[in-house]
């Protein structure tokens, strides 16, 4: 199998495909694959109940309701996440079964229109949900969990996280429930430390060449001329932003279960790959990850649809 190269990502929707022979769009090279802040009662700095309303079980409230709402953000960050890989991964596994399999480039080559506006599609939805996940000043991005997380320490301590157990309702808590809380990992200011500093690294990255291609060719179209915006697309690299979307999932994740099953947040630094997944050298990744299901499925479609050989 050839490898996806470690190539910048295209953008030419006019001219590419045109003919059979002709790159796809938007991938340098087919021949071979490869806040607003939200401010919860549970703060500190928040004043206290009216004397006539018992203080512990307003504050009980308001753990509750911080609770809620971490969920919901947690449901909606999951959300974000996954679109960014299921449009980068259908994108990058289109090529990659274009470019190996000859029954797969006899499908497309002669459909170039439709094929253009499929991944153009792809390539554009992919960053403009990126530059919602990065988006440090809106209500809902990465940064949004570590600043309710951090609103509210009380959701993560030992007693929260056992009364959110037994309202699951799972049978024998007396057997494992006690040990379970004993083993959990209540957060601490480095914690949050560390997942500022993984997140950092990544922004850097999409700041320094994903945020204005997002910003002055697809959100906006502030440049006109395709040189220049080629000279952006020059500077990505398809390594890092297998990285990037390996990091979001994972960096969603660990907020996840830390507030879920006390564990301590830490990333894995494995990066899901193309290759890799098109490939299925892990079985668990190609059934059971977001972006191992997009390339999956992809080559299912190709299966079913490519005329077989005989």
């Amino acid at each position: 199998m050839m490898r996806v190269r470690d190539k910048p990502l295209a953008f030419d929707f006019n001219y590419e495909v045109e003919e059979a022979g002709v790159d796809l769009i938007g991938y340098a090279d087919s021949s071979g694959v490869f806040d607003k802040t939200m401010k919860l009662v549970c703060d500190d700095s928040m004043e206290t109940a009216m004397d006539s309303v018992d203080t512990q079980t307003v504050l009980e409230a308001e753990v509750l309701e911080a609770e809620r709402l971490f969920r919901e953000e947690l449901a909606i960050c999951q959300d974000e996440v996954d679109k960014c890989n299921q449009f980068f991964y259908t994108f990058m596994a289109i090529h990659g079964e274009y470019g190996e399999k000859k029954e797969v480039k006899e499908l497309v080559d002669p459909r170039p229109l439709f094929w253009r506006t499929v991944l153009g599609s792809l390539q554009e939805a992919m960053f403009i949900a990126l530059g919602r996940v990065f988006n440090d000043g809106s209500t809902h991005s990465l940064y949004s969990l570590k600043t309710q997380a951090k609103a509210c320490p009380q959701m993560f301590t030992r007693e929260a996280l056992s009364r959110r157990k037994l309202a699951l309702n799972l049978t024998d808590y007396d057997k494992w429930l006690p040990q379970f809380i004993e083993e959990a990992h209540v957060p601490a200011e480095a914690d949050f430390d560390y997942l500022r500093g993984q997140l950092a690294t990544h922004r850097k990255i999409y700041n320094d060449k994903l945020l204005r291609i997002r910003d002055k060719w697809f959100a906006h179209r502030e440049i006109g001329d395709k040189r220049l915006a080629n000279e952006l697309f020059a500077k990505t690299e398809v390594a890092e932003l297998e990285s990037m979307m390996t990091f979001i999932t994972r960096y969603q994740h660990a907020f996840f279960d830390l507030f879920e099953n006390g564990r301590r947040p830490l990333i894995e630094e494995r990066v899901l790959t193309t290759n890799d997944l098109r490939a299925q050298v892990n079985v668990m990744d190609s059934l059971y990850t977001i972006q191992g299901r997009a390339v999956m499925e992809t080559q299912q479609f190709f299966a079913g649809v490519v005329p077989k050989t005989t």
